[in-house]
């Protein structure tokens, strides 16, 4: 796979600083498990996980049997991704930016976890740009799953500071809404046990990102010939559907055969 040396964005880096200790990454296992079984799909698929940070579904996926391509722009992390998976045979990891992917093939299955990218770039074009360079790799037929925060959610809510618990001591989460660019500016503390609070990130506009209506995501996926198969608010089959109150929307999309 080709790829283009750029100077490294602000969340080149930004997650690292908490993402493996946090709440949901017990998570994986049960996100995984709903994928497979939304796909339906009995023979190994051919699965690209993009912006798949330290590889928990990347490599849940190639134990599944699964020939699974992880990238994410995160060296530190894909590093540990790497080291993560050293004796297993069906799994790549790469580096790159994913507006610079260049694969030969296309997959069955293509991932933007965890909202995997999706929305972090200045400026609708960009952004417009990076969903297609994620949908033009999956295969006619094929699928594309991912789980984002909703437009609808935050635009009424303005502003939301949320305290979260794992082993090393509390992470708080502070979100405040954009509306004129229609952005979640994100920051907030972590607290390790034993120490000070650390700051590790401020609310500033550098670390934003853009959130879509429904209506936009749809119009979005047409435009790179995929449909929408099916919605849910959660990793729940009983969580089908749109549903106003709740902030994640889930959505899996097929790619037109004709």
């Amino acid at each position: 796979m080709k790829t283009k040396s750029k100077e490294a964005p602000w969340y080149s880096n930004y997650f690292e600083k908490c993402i493996e200790d946090s709440y949901w990454v017990k998570e994986t296992e049960k996100e995984v498990d709903f994928i497979l079984n939304l796909i339906g799909e009995s023979s190994p698929l051919k699965i690209l996980d993009i912006g798949c940070g330290f590889g928990r579904h990347s490599i849940k996926l190639a134990e599944h049997g699964h020939d699974v391509i992880g990238v994410d722009i995160n060296k530190s992390l894909i590093k540990n991704a790497i080291e993560s998976s050293k004796n297993i045979s069906n799994l790549e990891f790469f580096c790159t930016n994913a507006l610079e992917m260049d694969f030969d093939f296309k997959f069955d299955l293509v991932l933007n976890l965890y909202d995997g990218g999706l929305g972090y770039l200045e400026n609708d074009f960009e952004n417009d740009a990076l969903f297609s360079s994620c949908l033009k790799f999956v295969k006619k037929g094929g699928y594309h799953f991912t789980n984002l925060w909703r437009k609808e959610y935050f635009s009424k809510r303005k502003e939301e500071k949320t305290w979260q618990f794992n082993g090393n001591g509390l992470t708080l989460t502070s979100l405040y809404w954009d509306e004129k660019n229609s952005r979640l500016i994100h920051g907030g503390a972590q607290i390790v046990r034993g120490s000070e609070s650390e700051i590790f990130d401020k609310l500033s506009k550098s670390s934003s990102y853009r959130l879509y209506e429904f209506k936009d995501l749809e119009r979005i996926l047409e435009e790179n010939d995929l449909s929408i198969a099916k919605t849910f608010y959660g990793f729940d089959n009983s969580k089908s559907g749109l549903k106003d109150s709740e902030r994640d929307i889930i959505l899996l999309s097929r790619k037109n055969v004709l």
